[in-house]
């Protein structure tokens, strides 16, 4: 969990080459948000699964423009599941 967020935090640091900056950018914030998951599954902490949360909150709302986008539509159940997880 922890390592894997760290090196996905590293990896948004390092110029894209084979896609455009944007498309990194969705695609760490997408890997982040996995990794924090993981780590509430893990935990079944309430601040974990709320960190998780936020995180999935952030890629929806850098997809807005594009609901049916696939990480879109995943943030979307995740947010879901990990609410109802919560409760």
């Amino acid at each position: 969990g922890s390592a894997a967020l760290k090196e996905t935090e590293k990896a948004s640091g390092f110029p894209a080459n084979r896609i455009g900056s944007s498309e990194l950018r969705n695609e760490v914030f997408f890997l982040k948000a996995k990794c924090l998951s993981a780590q509430f599954e893990a935990s079944s902490e309430q601040k974990d699964g709320q960190t998780a949360m936020e995180a999935w909150y952030d890629l929806k709302y850098m997809l807005r423009a594009n609901t049916s986008n696939s990480h879109y539509i995943y943030a979307d159940k995740e947010i879901r599941r990990i609410s109802a997880a919560l409760q």
